[in-house]
């Protein structure tokens, strides 16, 4: 499997012995790959990195680890939240399949988010774009939150 973590966007990356980061010198460096050869291999996004992630993970290409700590454990949940509370615009359906596939439920709960259901009210799109509750990933390591309709996704009163 490939480790993904670090590749942050999909634009053109210079050689790692000419990066003023990986020490020339080194006998080593040809052991590494080379990021524009990797960025090659993953499929295409419209947004953000320009990396489908999500379609990265279900072909196997990528292995995301759970967490920092090393006995961090993914736990799959598939279960759809619907978030009511968006003002005039659609809905917003969380998808926790997609969340639980990259990062263990310790990563977001209890912490940035109860784990009952409507416990934690998200304050609104202002404070998500200066990176409380689902901006702390949106926009950083995620797709970003500029692509409204990733979440805003269900049409209001849809139930």
């Amino acid at each position: 499997m490939l480790a993904a973590a670090g590749l942050a966007w999909a634009g053109e990356h210079p050689k790692l012995i000419e990066d003023g980061i990986h020490d020339p010198s080194n006998p080593a460096l040809f052991m590494l790959q080379e990021a524009n050869d990797i960025i090659a291999t993953l499929p295409r996004d419209t947004a953000g990195s320009g990396i489908n992630w999500d379609e990265a993970l279900q072909e196997g290409i990528i292995d995301p680890r759970a967490g920092i700590a090393p006995d961090a454990k993914m736990k799959l949940l598939n279960q759809d939240i619907v978030m009511e509370k968006t003002s005039q615009v659609p809905w917003v359906i969380f998808p926790h399949r997609q969340h639980t596939e990259w990062i263990a439920c310790e990563g977001c709960h209890d912490e940035l988010f109860a784990s009952k259901t409507g416990a934690t009210r998200v304050k609104n799109m202002y404070a998500i774009l200066n990176g409380m509750s689902c901006g702390l990933c949106h926009g950083a390591v995620a797709f970003p939150i500029t692509e409204c309709k990733r979440c805003h996704s269900m049409r209001r009163n849809a139930k």
